[in-house]
């Protein structure tokens, strides 16, 4: 089997080297994506005060936003990011990505003093995806401190977590907490998963030596 080896590896060293290209050039676009986002959404503060909102943009006078002011709501991109417009009596649009955190407090504030505004499914749907966003950030926050390199495979389970997430909230509105117990076992599995590849990586490079 061990004699094997060099001649797979050599025989296939083109496919390999193509399947590990694709994989840097996902991770390049996809941090690439990651850092454009916190570029564009980091600059802005808002803060809830009651009944009205102060809407804060680095570089910016705060702006504050009274619910009473509020024409409507409207939930659409700006950049390719997604999120929900407060278009103001004013004739002012402000602009909330669905990345803000908490965006959930805000957005009840806004059913409880604005019903009209918020009384459809668009809405509650918007709102149940931000409180998904919200708890995958709040997992990469408390992660990457102690993931490290591992954090790479945590970012590839993230379309799982979020699936689950969303349809917990489905399932039950009043879901605000984070499942503790599912995040646990997918940095189980993403633990097995890094230190698998890890191990994949040495192998394939001693292979290589050893008949090179």
């Amino acid at each position: 089997m061990l004699d094997m080896m060099p001649q797979i590896f050599h025989g296939h060293f083109k496919y390999l080297f193509s399947l590990s290209s694709v994989f840097q050039v996902f991770c390049f676009a996809f941090f690439s994506g990651l850092a454009w986002m916190i570029y564009e959404t980091e600059p802005i503060r808002v803060h809830l005060h009651h009944q009205r909102l102060v809407y804060e943009r680095k570089g910016e006078n705060a702006v504050e936003i009274l619910f009473s002011e509020i024409e409507r709501v409207r939930f659409q991109r700006s950049k390719l990011m997604y999120g929900f417009f407060l278009d103001i009596k004013s004739g002012q649009s402000y602009f909330f990505p669905i990345n803000i955190e908490r965006l959930d407090y805000i957005l009840d504030a806004l059913r409880f003093y604005r019903p009209e505004l918020t009384s459809n499914e668009v809405f509650m749907d918007f709102r149940d995806k931000a409180l998904v966003v919200d708890h995958l950030l709040a997992h990469n926050s408390s992660y990457l401190s102690r993931g490290n390199l591992k954090i790479i495979w945590l970012y590839l389970a993230f379309p799982f977590m979020a699936h689950h997430d969303y349809k917990r909230v489905k399932s039950d509105p009043q879901q605000f907490r984070r499942d503790m117990a599912y995040e646990k076992k997918i940095e189980d599995v993403v633990h097995k998963i890094h230190i698998g590849m890890s191990l994949a990586a040495l192998c394939i490079l001693l292979f290589w030596k050893l008949h090179s």
